[in-house]
C-alpha cells in the first residue's frame, strides 16, 4: 500500500501509523537476516497452540533472565533470588500460572513483575541452552533399566526448572558409575537376568552364608569390599549390563570373573562344619536339616524336616544325639539354669561337662534322661526331671522339628515334642480339623454377612478333644478376603487384624478413591520426595499407614463392626491430612539438607576431609529417615525427624568452616554412638521391653547431637552425658 493509504488504514482501525511502520521496518529486517542465513520463507501459518507456544517461545528468547516461579498467590521468586510480585494492573493479577516471563521488572513500594506471561517449565531447558546448569543427585543401579542411573536437576538462573529426571549416570561419570554398578548389581546380586559367573559367584556366597549359619558366626564370607575390588580389578569400566556383556565377549570367557573358595572365604571352618550334619537319621529314616543363625527369629537354629507320613512314628527325642555341634552347648546351658543346691555340686561345670562328654554313652532316648541318669551314676547327685530347665535355655539350642507334606510344604513346626504331637496326624491335617475347615472356611468375602468368629474353636474328633483351631479373617495377595482356619493363635491374631482392615477398605470404598486421589505432594518439595523413594512411594505410604492405623482392628462380630465404621468413618479424612502435612514438612527439610549438602560438596570437591565430612552426614540422614520412614515411625516422630534434619544442616554449614571443631564435637559424641550401635545389634533376640528402651535411647542420642552441633536449637527434653550414661545403665541391667 501506499504511505496515504497506509496512514488512513491505520487511522479507520485506531492503529499507530509510527508504530506500524517501526514494526515493518523490524519485519522487514528479521526476513533480510533469515533469508542472508540461509533459511528459505515457508508458507506454513502457525495456529492455536503452536502460535501461543511459539510466540512465547520467542519472547523468552529475549527475556530469558526474568522468569519466575509461583511461591505463593500473586507472589514469584523470580531468577538470580529475586522475588516479585505481580502488578495488580497486570491481566494475570489472582490469575497466574505456576510459571511466567516479565517484560519488565520495575521496583516502587516492592518489586513488581509488569508485563507478564503464563509460560511452561519445558520450554524453558529448550530455549536456556547452555545457560541451563546441570547437576545429578542420588546415582543408584536401576535394575529393570539394567544400567546406573541418576537423578537429573536442571536449573535456569537459580531456579530449578526440572527437579529430577533419570538419566543414565555412565556418561556422566563413568567411575563413580561403575562403581555402583560393581557393589549393587554384582556385589548385591540385585540383577534382573544374572550372568552365568554372577550366578557361580552368588550361588558360592550361598554356600559359604550356610557355612556361617552351621557354626553360628559371621566371619567366614569376606566382606563386600573384598568382592567389590576382586570385580574392580577385572572388570575397569563397565556401568551397565551391555557394557559388560560386550567385556565378556571380547575376552571370549568370563571365567576371569568367576570367584573361587579362596577368593570369597576367610578360614577353613572343616572341624565345625564336620559338626553340622546335613542329614540326621532317625529308625532308618534320612531326616534333611537346615539350619539358620536369626537371633530371635522362629526358625533360628537346626531344623529337621519330617514327612508328616512318618512324623508318630519316629524317636524325635533321640535328634539331639546326631547334632554334636549342640550338644556341648546343650548341656552347658543346662546345668548352668539348675537350681543351686544342685547347681554348686557340679563346679567347676566345664570340667563336669568334659567329663559328660567323654564317658555318657550316646543313647536312643531323650538328652535329659540319659543326663539325669549319668550324674546319678557318676556323681550321685539325683536330679528330678522338674529341676531342668528346659524352657529356659536358648531356643537355638532346642531342635525345631518342620512336618512337611507330600509336597514339601510345611504343615507345622515346633520345638516341643509333645505340643507338635498332639497338633500333627499321620496324613498331616486331622479328621477334626479336615471337617471344621468345610464349616468355617469362606473365600470370597465383600461384607460382613457371616456369623460371629470366636477367637477359638475346640477340634472335637473321634478320639475325644484335638486341640484348639482359631478362625481370622484374611486378605490374600489379591486383595480377595477370606476366613481361614489357623493351628497357630498369634499367627492368627495378626492375619484377622489385616484380613479386617481390608474388610474396612472395602466398607469406605468411596472415601478411599477419593482419599487416593487427594494424597498428593505439592510440586514444590519434588526434590526432597526423590531422596525419600519418590512421591508415589510416599503418598502410598501415607495410604496404607492411615489404613493400618485405623482399620487394624480386633473386632469379631457384625454388630461391633458396623458400630466401629460408623465412629471411624469420619475420622478417616482428617486422619490422612494430619499424616500428609507432617509428612511434607519432613520431605521439604529433607530436600533444603539434600540441596545444602551437594552445594557444600561442590564447591568443596577437591577436599578430602569435606568429602568425609559430607559423607558422614549422608549416612546419617540415611540412618534418620530410611525411604519407608512413613511406616516405621509413629507420627508424634515425624516433628523431632524435621528437626534433626534442621540441626544437621545447622551442622553442615557450620561443620565445613570450622572442620576441627566439628571433629572434636563427634569424638565426645562417639561413645554414645557406639554404645547404640552395639545395642542395635543385639536388638533382634531382646525383650519387648529391651526394644523399645534401646529405641528411646536412640532418640536421646539424636537430641543430644542437637544440643551438640546446634545449640540454638531447643531440644524436645533434658539431655546430657550424664542422662545418657543412666539410661545406658538401666538397659544394660535389663539383660
Amino acid at each position: 500500500k501506499t504511505q496515504n493509504r497506509m496512514r488512513r488504514f491505520c487511522k479507520e482501525h485506531f492503529l499507530s501509523y509510527r508504530r506500524m511502520r517501526e514494526w515493518r521496518d523490524v519485519y522487514e529486517q528479521i526476513s533480510g537476516i533469515l533469508e542472508e542465513a540461509g533459511h528459505k520463507k515457508t508458507k506454513e501459518t502457525l495456529q492455536g497452540e503452536a502460535l501461543y507456544e511459539g510466540i512465547h517461545k520467542a519472547i523468552l528468547g529475549g527475556y530469558i533472565s526474568s522468569i519466575g516461579v509461583k511461591k505463593e498467590k500473586n507472589i514469584y521468586k523470580m531468577a538470580k533470588g529475586k522475588e516479585a510480585m505481580i502488578f495488580p494492573g497486570s491481566g494475570l493479577f489472582n490469575r497466574g500460572g505456576d510459571w511466567i516471563v516479565s517484560a519488565e521488572i520495575v521496583e516502587t513500594s516492592r518489586i513488581f513483575a509488569r508485563l507478564n506471561a503464563v509460560i511452561q517449565p519445558e520450554w524453558l531447558e529448550e530455549v536456556g541452552g547452555d545457560l541451563c546448569r546441570r547437576d545429578y543427585l542420588e546415582a543408584h543401579w536401576e535394575k529393570n533399566r539394567g544400567e546406573v542411573v541418576a537423578s537429573e536437576q536442571v536449573k535456569l538462573h537459580g531456579l530449578i526448572i526440572v527437579p529430577g529426571r533419570p538419566v543414565s549416570y555412565g556418561r556422566i561419570d563413568p567411575v563413580e558409575a561403575t562403581q555402583i554398578f560393581i557393589r549393587s548389581a554384582l556385589v548385591e546380586g540385585n540383577i534382573r537376568d544374572p550372568l552365568p559367573f554372577l550366578r557361580h559367584n552368588l550361588d558360592l556366597a550361598e554356600e559359604v552364608a550356610g557355612m556361617e549359619d552351621k557354626i553360628r558366626r559371621r566371619n567366614i564370607l569376606v566382606s563386600e569390599d573384598v568382592i567389590s575390588a576382586f570385580y574392580e580389578e577385572r572388570i575397569g569400566i563397565a556401568y551397565n549390563i551391555r557394557t559388560l556383556r560386550k567385556l565378556i565377549k571380547d575376552r571370549g570367557t568370563d571365567d576371569f570373573l568367576r570367584m573361587s573358595r579362596e577368593d570369597i572365604m576367610e578360614g577353613h571352618p572343616e572341624e565345625e562344619l564336620s559338626l553340622c550334619p546335613d542329614e540326621i537319621t532317625l529308625s532308618n529314616k534320612a531326616l534333611p536339616c537346615s539350619y539358620h543363625f536369626n537371633p530371635g527369629e522362629e526358625n533360628d537354629g537346626v531344623t529337621v524336616h519330617i514327612p508328616s507320613d512318618v512324623a508318630m512314628m519316629l524317636p524325635l527325642e533321640s535328634a539331639d544325639w546326631q547334632i554334636p555341634a549342640l550338644l556341648r552347648e546343650k548341656i552347658t546351658a543346662l546345668i548352668k539354669g539348675l537350681p543351686k543346691e544342685y547347681r554348686k555340686r557340679l563346679v567347676p561345670i566345664g570340667r563336669t561337662v568334659d567329663t559328660i562328654l567323654l564317658d555318657m554313652k550316646n543313647e536312643s532316648g531323650s538328652l535329659i534322661t540319659s543326663l539325669a541318669r549319668f550324674i546319678h551314676e557318676r556323681f550321685h547327685i539325683s536330679i528330678p526331671v522338674s529341676a531342668w530347665p528346659v524352657d529356659n535355655i536358648p531356643d537355638h539350642l532346642k531342635t525345631r522339628f518342620s512336618i512337611v507334606n507330600e509336597r514339601g510344604e510345611e504343615i507345622r513346626a515346633g520345638r516341643d515334642i509333645r505340643l507338635l504331637r498332639n497338633d500333627i496326624p499321620v496324613g498331616g491335617e486331622s479328621f477334626a480339623l479336615k471337617q471344621a475347615k468345610k464349616h468355617w472356611e469362606a473365600e470370597g468375602i465383600t461384607s460382613w454377612n457371616f456369623a460371629d468368629l470366636p477367637e477359638s474353636i475346640a477340634l472335637n474328633g473321634k478320639d475325644g478333644d484335638e486341640g484348639l483351631a482359631y478362625p481370622a479373617l484374611e486378605r490374600g495377595d489379591d486383595g480377595s478376603i477370606a476366613i481361614r482356619l489357623f493351628s497357630n493363635m498369634e499367627q492368627a491374631a495378626m492375619t484377622h487384624r489385616k484380613g479386617l482392615a481390608a474388610l474396612l477398605e472395602l466398607h469406605f470404598r468411596k472415601d478411599m478413591k477419593f482419599l487416593k486421589r487427594h494424597l498428593s505432594l505439592p510440586q514444590e518439595i519434588q526434590v526432597g520426595a526423590h531422596y525419600c523413594g519418590g512421591a508415589r512411594q510416599i503418598e502410598d505410604a501415607i495410604y496404607r499407614k492411615t489404613i493400618r492405623t485405623l482399620f487394624e482392628q480386633d473386632i469379631r462380630n457384625q454388630e461391633e463392626f458396623l458400630e466401629y465404621a460408623k465412629s471411624v468413618g469420619r475420622t478417616i479424612l482428617p486422619k490422612a491430612q494430619g499424616l500428609l502435612a507432617d509428612v511434607i514438612q519432613v520431605v521439604k527439610t529433607r530436600g533444603e539438607v539434600g540441596e545444602v549438602l551437594h552445594r557444600l560438596e561442590t564447591s568443596n570437591s577437591t577436599s578430602r576431609a569435606a568429602n568425609d565430612f559430607i559423607a558422614t552426614l549422608r549416612k546419617d540422614i540415611g540412618r534418620l529417615i530410611p525411604e519407608d520412614f512413613v511406616e516405621i515411625y509413629e507420627e508424634e516422630r515425624l516433628s523431632d525427624i524435621s528437626r534433626c534434619l534442621g540441626a544437621i544442616m545447622i551442622r553442615a554449614e557450620r561443620g565445613m568452616a570450622h572442620l576441627e571443631k566439628d571433629n572434636i564435637k563427634a569424638d565426645s559424641l562417639k561413645p554414645f554412638v557406639d554404645k547404640l550401635e552395639e545395642m542395635l545389634k543385639e536388638a533382634p533376640s531382646s525383650s519387648e521391653e529391651k526394644k523399645r528402651a534401646v529405641e528411646e535411647y536412640a532418640w536421646m542420642v539424636e537430641e543430644y547431637k542437637i544440643s551438640v552441633f546446634a545449640p540454638e536449637m531447643k531440644t524436645a527434653r533434658p539431655v546430657s552425658p550424664k542422662r545418657l550414661k543412666k539410661e545406658i545403665d538401666a538397659i544394660e541391667r535389663m539383660g
